[in-house]
């Protein structure tokens, strides 16, 4: 997708239209026969592979690809027919349905998707509204934490994190927040959570000794394209690594593996000359707290999937968007959970929430 189509989405239905032209990103070779040992993803291989060994030792098969599509959901494409064109009227999804038809009210453009055939614009207005279902990406709700009393503290570690803008070794030294999936909507769209059992827990990290501070990126455009927020960031230092973890609140669970993928965040600030986000309101629900209405503040992180350690990348086409987010007047303030049992790659932990921290959502990035 070009850097001028982004500035074109400004206008919804025009860029819709040339959204349904463009190429998609390439894509992993584990959901289907490939004709090779394994695949081109690692969780998913490994994932795969521990189901059925025939995979790693023999040639990847269409049984392969097929258990590909139920332990890689996060990876391979859902199956709705919201995200593909076709001959029928609708799609099987009915909030993304919904959402495509009624954009710009029943006289609107997109009323024949309904009406008529779900063509090649709806399908492309669908990657839009749609993302948690035609991507695999989820937003998030991020809480700051701390360990909590009593509990084995997190021995600090320095792992490789190799994204589209550094390449470099960090020290992951505490956890600082736990993400869960949810449901956001806003007066007018809804983002899906995708997977409600994937959560993401952030790290502080900093960069190894001896390796190079942070060169500044000015001018990232980013678009969340269910809610049509675009807006142009700088970055100014990396902060945290988000890590694909379980989580309990009744007993300790062991780690799974993931269909999400590691996520490294930025700092980011709107960029000089660009009009700053205005704020939003939205209501969205999760499992610390019921429905209920956020203000985003300002954009305060981007976050880019990461290979982590050599491990790969999952879903390289799509990041995540950062806001402050805070209770709306009226609302109740968070309640502090308390020993929260995560796992991950790094180990278990028991955590205690403190306050709301980012709401995290879809976004795709165009690097200058």
């Amino acid at each position: 997708m070009s850097r001028p189509l982004l500035v074109l989405l400004c206008g919804a239905v025009l860029a819709l239209a040339l959204l349904a032209s463009e190429p998609v990103a390439a894509q992993s070779n584990c959901c289907a026969s490939n004709g090779s040992l394994g695949c081109n993803v690692q969780v998913c291989e490994a994932a795969v592979c521990a189901a059925n060994s025939l995979c790693c030792s023999g040639l990847w098969d269409a049984a392969c690809g097929a258990q590909a599509a139920t332990l890689c959901p996060g990876l391979c494409p859902t199956g709705s027919n919201c995200c593909t064109h076709h001959g029928g009227t609708g799609c099987d999804n009915s909030a993304c349905q919904t959402a495509v038809c009624n954009f710009l009210g029943a006289s609107g453009p997109f009323m024949g998707c309904c009406t008529t055939a779900w063509n090649e614009l709806c399908d492309a207005a669908a990657s839009v509204f749609c993302a948690g279902l035609c991507t695999g990406v989820s937003p998030f709700h991020c809480y700051s934490v701390k360990e909590s009393k009593g509990t084995d503290k997190f021995q600090a570690r320095t792992v490789n994190l190799d994204d589209d803008l550094e390449d470099k070794d960090f020290e992951a030294k505490k956890p600082v927040a736990l993400c869960n999936p949810l449901n956001v909507s806003s007066p007018a769209l809804t983002i899906p959570a995708l997977d409600l059992d994937e959560h993401l827990k952030a790290y502080a990290i900093k960069e190894a000794k001896g390796e190079p501070k942070h060169v500044k990126v000015q001018g990232i455009d980013l678009l969340v394209p269910n809610l049509l927020i675009v807006s142009s960031v700088d970055t100014s230092k990396p902060d945290r690594l988000l890590v694909p973890s379980t989580k309990s609140i009744i007993v300790p669970l062991s780690d799974t593996t993931h269909n999400i993928d590691h996520y490294k965040c930025y700092k980011a600030k709107t960029s000089k000359g660009t009009p700053k986000f205005v704020g939003a309101f939205f209501s969205s629900q999760d499992q610390f707290e019921p429905a209920k209405g956020y203000d985003l503040k300002k954009i305060t992180r981007v976050c880019l999937p990461v290979d982590k350690d050599g491990e790969g990348i999952i879903n390289p086409g799509w990041n995540l968007l950062c806001f402050s987010a805070k209770p709306a007047k009226g609302e109740e303030k968070h309640e502090a959970r308390t020993r929260i049992h995560t796992n991950n790659q790094f180990g278990p932990e028991v955590l205690d929430t403190k306050k709301e921290d980012d709401l995290c959502l879809p976004a795709e990035l165009f690097v200058p």
